[in-house]
């Protein structure tokens, strides 16, 4: 079986996508119920689409991957779209 995300596409290889949209509306809805120096954290990064997101929206993240293959993709990912990240292995 082959997974997709909403627009019918299997972006980056990974096998379980989904659209930025997404996390964008999830930090949003959950933000206003937190307080100051917010981490986003994903446990399960794969393609590191939270991160992506979370960084776009000024949040600082930590993502966990397990696979080395999605791990790589994510930093790859992360590298190409933001200028200034630090990677803490």
């Amino acid at each position: 079986m082959k997974k997709i995300n909403s627009k019918g596409e299997n972006k980056y290889g990974h096998t379980a996508p989904y659209p930025e949209e997404l996390v964008q509306y999830v930090i949003n809805r959950t933000i206003p119920y937190l307080k100051e120096n917010i981490r986003i954290i994903d446990p399960f990064l794969g393609s590191g689409t939270t991160s992506i997101v979370a960084n776009r929206m000024e949040y600082n993240s930590t993502g966990i991957e397990l696979n080395e293959n999605y791990f790589t993709l994510s930093c790859e990912r992360l590298e190409n779209n933001f200028e200034n990240l630090s990677f803490n292995f």
